[in-house]
């Protein structure tokens, strides 16, 4: 049953790609156009999101300013399936978590931290080239909360030119449960103190952004 879950999934998610570039990207324009890539799950991990770039007719849209939002820890592997449109990668977020080994691969699971220091190297190198925007993110909760500062020193040691803070959320919704786990809940016991550690980096550096939150 599990399994057919998964091959309907994976037809629905074809299909919408399919309908996208048959009826979105269909005609041409030498205008700025802007497209955000996301995904619940990893979008270098979805065949059909790379089949859209790999295809995507650049020629048509050579103003194509593109919008990346990845955890980071298949760039390096993938690249060759986008470098195609590397002049037209306007920003790329990569989610990490954590700059602490222990707690980065308990938060990403599946993920290695010696893979993705590998990665963040590889994507400076593709800054330094390209010249796109460069953010790293922290998603907050209560395993990262402690390292709020030094996350963004590590961030800007490996190039981002900004870092951001991310309320804890499920894709677009607030947690309905694990509520102990969101640390930016007013009604949290460590909210305080959370808070407080976010004010003080935004009063410290110009560089830091906030979202699904307000500080």
């Amino acid at each position: 049953e599990a399994n057919n879950n998964d091959d309907e999934e994976d037809v629905k998610n074809n299909t919408v790609m399919s309908m996208i570039s048959e009826q979105v990207f269909n005609t041409s324009r030498n205008e700025p156009v802007s497209v955000t890539i996301s995904s619940e799950g990893e979008i270098f991990a979805s065949r059909h999101m790379l089949n859209f770039l790999e295809k995507f007719p650049i020629d048509r849209y050579p103003k194509l300013e593109l919008c990346l939002q990845s955890n980071g820890l298949l760039i390096k592997s993938k690249w060759h399936k986008i470098e195609h449109l590397a002049n037209n990668i306007n920003s790329l977020s990569l989610t990490i978590d954590s700059q602490n080994p222990k707690v980065y691969e308990k938060l990403r699971r599946g993920g290695k931290f010696e893979k993705i220091l590998e990665n963040l190297n590889f994507v400076q190198e593709l800054k330094e080239q390209y010249g796109f925007k460069y953010a790293i993110r922290m998603v907050v909760q209560k395993d990262n909360m402690d390292e709020i500062e030094d996350f963004y020193k590590f961030a800007i040691s490996h190039g981002a030119d900004s870092v951001e803070y991310l309320r804890l959320f499920w894709w677009t919704r607030p947690l309905t449960t694990h509520q102990d786990l969101d640390f930016l809940d007013v009604n949290n016991t460590h909210y305080n103190k959370t808070i407080r550690q976010l004010v003080n980096l935004k009063n410290t550096y110009e560089n830091v952004a906030f979202y699904n939150f307000s500080v």
